[in-house]
């Protein structure tokens, strides 16, 4: 996967940033928790702390010595780094949800440095300020038109994942965002 490291003066706009590190990996065993109708919430709830894998709420992530539970939208939950067998979690789980490993479906991407947040506020609709997305929580959003659940971790640490498809797209629009442009670009 790649990894860079942007320095200098980086230009977004008329901002002038310094360093972004971006890092994409793999998503290691993410597993998607799917309800099978919304009324089988309780029962979900219940047997996922049988397995002391508590939901996560809305916005919300829980780290706990299994992997960390993400809130991925209404009824869906994302295990990542999850360390048991998926299919033992579908056994206990198939009267209310579905369990499928994910793992390939996603990537990940790690983007850190004092202006991360900034640089994502370009293609990130919700507002990142720190007031209004605080560490701990995540959101579901289109960055550059591509669906992406956020993750904040730290005020300057963000994880993205997106599908992995869309890997070639995101790249080319955070090279176009974290690229110094040419003079003629920047006074036009």
């Amino acid at each position: 996967m790649s990894d860079w490291t942007r320095q200098a003066e980086l230009r977004c706009g008329d901002t002038a940033f310094s360093e972004v590190r971006v890092e994409a990996t793999r998503c290691h065993s993410l597993v998607s928790v799917t309800l099978y109708h919304p009324d089988e919430l309780s029962q979900l709830g219940a047997a996922m702390r049988r397995l002391n894998l508590p939901l996560a709420a809305p916005r919300e992530y829980r780290s706990v010595p299994q992997g960390t539970v993400l809130f991925a939208g209404q009824g869906r939950w994302l295990l990542e780094d999850f360390q048991a067998d998926p299919r033992l979690l579908q056994a206990e789980l198939d009267h209310c949800a579905a369990v499928v490993d994910v793992s390939s479906a996603y990537l990940c991407f790690q983007v850190t440095g004092v202006n991360a947040a900034a640089i994502l506020s370009h293609g990130l609709k919700p507002d990142l300020s720190p007031a209004a997305f605080p560490p701990g929580e995540v959101l579901l959003g289109q960055l550059a038109y591509l669906p992406v659940l956020v993750q904040r971790t730290a005020a300057d640490h963000f994880n993205l994942r997106l599908g992995t498809s869309y890997r070639e797209y995101f790249e080319s629009w955070l090279r176009h965002h974290t690229e110094p442009q040419p003079q003629e670009w920047q006074d036009a």
